[in-house]
């Protein structure tokens, strides 16, 4: 299980997960379509104490943050999916 920094463990919640998906398809021109089908398998295969919330985060630091870390011409360990959240959250 991923440890989040405490900003985001603490604000975090399924209605941002949303969100993060509309930027992806704002900012990055991402086909949330298909991303959300990956999503979806990717769910139903991790087991039933994970939460949807804990999955889109792992899903998201294991399938789309390096993606977005080679857009972005950053280290391959850069936390830019955490700070994506993070923004989210701060966000109004």
């Amino acid at each position: 299980m991923v440890r989040l920094p405490r900003d985001v463990e603490n604000a975090f919640e399924e209605i941002h997960i949303q969100k993060v998906w509309n930027i992806l398809e704002e900012k990055f021109s991402f086909n949330i379509k298909g991303w959300k089908e990956d999503f979806t398998k990717y769910l139903a295969s991790q087991s039933r104490q994970i939460s949807e919330r804990q999955a889109f985060i792992e899903f998201g630091l294991k399938k789309i943050q390096p993606i977005l870390n080679g857009i972005l011409k950053r280290t391959d360990y850069h936390p830019t999916w955490i700070n994506l959240m993070r923004w989210v959250v701060k966000s109004k």
